[in-house]
């Protein structure tokens, strides 16, 4: 009485997850990148990189109109925050707005370690961080997550969720306190 090798089934079902894969058009792995809709289209991680910088220039630069040229225009676009959740364009801009008033005092912003994948051909995922900071000292810094729709071509933000680090020598597992930023960040609540 013969018995089947394990190890033959393992590469008998290894062998057909990767052609069905193969054959679907599926790829296996991450992806950080990726091609837009049109082949002469710079590729989504470059496009939403591009946002950032844009986005940030104008921050710096006390532009709310460009800084929020980025957000979808609609009752339905959220951000979530350490004040909890906003909902709809008009709401999201009254947040920003006093970061941008007159003689407001606002950190210099950047955004490293970005990340990108595709959710399909009109939504892409971008993860990354913000960090706020004055005399070249860091006030703020902490993860975000951005969910994007391609609206007649342009990538919109349609979802944006900010988090702040809790402070050095904190127990990260437990919940920061809400006046855990400090004063010279641009929201006492969260990030940009």
């Amino acid at each position: 009485m013969s018995r089947a090798s394990p190890t033959r089934g393992l590469v008998a079902l290894s062998m057909g997850v990767g052609l069905f894969a193969l054959a679907s058009g599926c790829r296996i792995g991450p992806s950080t990148q990726t091609r837009g809709a049109r082949e002469d289209a710079p590729d989504l991680h470059t496009q939403i990189d591009q946002i950032l910088r844009l986005s940030a220039a104008a921050w710096n630069g006390g532009e709310l109109a460009g800084f929020m040229i980025h957000y979808h225009r609609a009752p339905t676009t959220t951000y979530i925050g350490a004040g909890g959740l906003l909902t709809g364009f008009e709401r999201i801009e009254a947040r920003y707005a006093p970061s941008f008033a007159p003689g407001a005092r606002r950190d210099s912003l950047r955004f490293v370690e970005l990340r990108t994948r595709p959710l399909g051909q009109d939504h892409a995922l971008a993860t990354a961080r913000y960090v706020l900071s004055r005399n070249g000292e860091t006030t703020s810094t902490g993860p975000f997550t951005l969910l994007f729709l391609r609206v007649e071509g342009a990538w919109k933000i349609i979802h944006d969720q900010s988090a702040l680090d809790p402070p050095a020598g904190a127990d990260s597992t437990a919940a920061a306190p809400e006046d855990s930023a400090p004063a010279a960040a641009a929201d006492p609540e969260s990030g940009p």
